[in-house]
């Protein structure tokens, strides 16, 4: 069995298409989180304190826990956030457009916009460094074409 967005050698296949939940690991990757450290920061937000409700320092570290399944299922092919306020807290602390997850989520592929395969940035939340801002050209940004964001 294939999994989504994988290209068999030897075969002809469409360019890989981003997904709502590519974009968001990807989006975790670029700020350089691992789904444990997003989760802490996350649980240190206030809406996710009202959402979770754990008062006990061992509540919140076994909360902790619990966002990070969170993140590692929204992360998962063909899922998306059922909350548009955790897309809304992720943006928060990692380079989300929220407006392009909801695009990815919900809108047909031909409605999709144009987002980096590799680190998920665009034209409207480039990569920005040294070099000055991105650019994208065939699907990746000129950063993650120069080696730049690894």
């Amino acid at each position: 069995m294939l999994l989504p967005n994988t290209h068999v050698p030897g075969t002809r296949s469409a360019p890989m298409r981003m997904t709502a939940a590519r974009y968001l690991e990807l989006r975790r990757k670029a700020a350089g989180l691992s789904r444990y450290e997003l989760a802490v920061r996350l649980n240190s937000l206030e809406l996710a304190v009202r959402l979770s409700s754990f008062p006990s320092p061992a509540q919140r570290h076994r909360g902790i826990g619990a966002i990070a399944s969170l993140i590692e299922q929204l992360e998962r092919p063909g899922s998306r956030a059922k909350h548009p306020e955790l897309v809304q807290a992720l943006a928060t602390i990692i380079p989300v457009d929220v407006a392009i997850y909801n695009q990815l989520a919900n809108d047909p592929v031909d409605r999709h916009p144009t987002v980096c395969l590799s680190c998920g940035c665009s034209d409207y939340f480039p990569c920005t460094g040294a070099a000055g801002i991105c650019t994208l050209e065939r699907g990746t940004c000129t950063r993650c074409q120069s080696g730049a964001a690894q």
